[in-house]
């Protein structure tokens, strides 16, 4: 019994060791990938650095993961770059912004975009919803532009 307790206080050190640099290799290909402009893996490099996984958290780091995901019509990165710019984690809070984000999610279908864009709709002035409307209508329109070519 001893031996085999002994066995495994030797061999979880290595395996652990062993897993953290399984994760840092994933982690370092992510990295290029997202260097290379691949949206989904700006999108995790953003969870990862907003989330503090793997990596020191750092939100202006992951604002500009998201904001390079959602410039690629990522509609995760879109909504998440839209409440870093509503509660101002690593970004100047900017309620225009946040709504313009989460518009352009909304409109790109996702739920959890919709539902904060009623709640907003009832904390911000009509004309500032109304602007960032435009300004996401706008966005869509150069996108869509964009990927015609």
């Amino acid at each position: 019994m001893k031996k085999f307790i002994l066995l495994i206080v030797l061999l979880f050190p290595f395996s652990y060791a062993q897993a953290e640099c399984r994760y840092l290799s994933i982690l370092a290909e992510c990295l290029a990938e997202a260097e290379k402009g691949n949206p989904i893996a700006q999108f995790v490099l953003g969870t990862r650095y907003e989330q503090g996984e793997c990596v020191d958290q750092d939100f202006p780091q992951a604002a500009r993961w998201y904001r390079k995901a959602a410039d690629q019509g990522d509609r995760d990165a879109q909504y998440r770059l839209g409440l870093m710019y509503l509660h101002g984690k690593g970004l100047e809070k900017d309620p225009l912004s946040a709504c313009m984000w989460m518009e352009i999610a909304s409109i790109n279908g996702l739920e959890e975009a919709r539902s904060e864009m009623a709640s907003l709709s009832a904390e911000i002035s009509q004309s500032t919803l109304l602007e960032a409307r435009e300004r996401a209508q706008a966005w869509l329109d150069a996108y869509k532009h964009g990927s015609d070519n």
